[in-house]
């Protein structure tokens, strides 16, 4: 591994700012498994040594890591809780929340919904709402996670930013697998805010 992987992997910022400016280059070294200094910093959400990366090598965001099911830095971050450092991708590299996407077709969004990070799905969705309308290659929707899990908070901004996604029904509506996984405050959710989503 590259200094700037070890300097990443502990967040040491200060060395890698001494980095960039004598070897930038190695900024874009993959280390063990294939991952570059953005992929570690967003996997730990090292946010300062995030804004170095950003201001190196942005196009790096934009890496998948291969045999991890092609993983990214901004689903690393939103599957994590790491609204910081998904807010710096956001800002340097915003396409990256689109693709390129994992194995499985998932995005971010998908990754936050399921862990229930509003925070980071609000970060995804301002940036680029179609994210909310990105299906997996299973057809799930990022509402269907949260409906699943159970995270009312995340349903609360995909009602906000893309509300016709909770009535999908392309392979079962997210208020039936709230209602087949006993996911009480789902099905409140529901009956309070999109009443004919129980209709379906």
């Amino acid at each position: 591994a590259s200094p700037a992987y070890v300097a990443t992997f502990h967040n040491h910022h200060r060395i890698l700012e001494i980095i960039e400016r004598t070897a930038p280059e190695t900024f874009t070294l993959p280390g063990p498994g294939g991952y570059l200094p953005s992929t570690i910093a967003a996997l730990k959400g090292h946010y300062e040594s995030t804004l170095v990366i950003a201001r190196i090598a942005p196009e790096t965001f934009n890496h998948k890591v291969k045999g991890e099911n092609n993983i990214t830095p901004a689903l690393l971050a939103a599957q994590n809780g790491f609204p910081r450092v998904l807010t710096i991708i956001a800002n340097t590299a915003p396409k990256s929340f689109l693709t390129p996407k994992s194995s499985d077709k998932s995005t971010p969004a998908h990754a936050a919904a399921f862990k229930g990070h509003a925070d980071c799905l609000e970060i995804l969705a301002k940036t680029n709402p179609a994210i909310l309308s990105e299906r997996t290659s299973e057809t799930r929707l990022p509402a269907f996670f949260a409906a699943q899990e159970g995270h009312v908070d995340c349903l609360k901004i995909i009602l906000n930013y893309a509300p016709e996604t909770l009535m999908d029904n392309t392979e079962g509506s997210p208020a039936f697998i709230a209602a087949q996984m006993g996911q009480m405050g789902s099905v409140q959710f529901f009956a309070e805010q999109k009443p004919e989503a129980l209709a379906l």
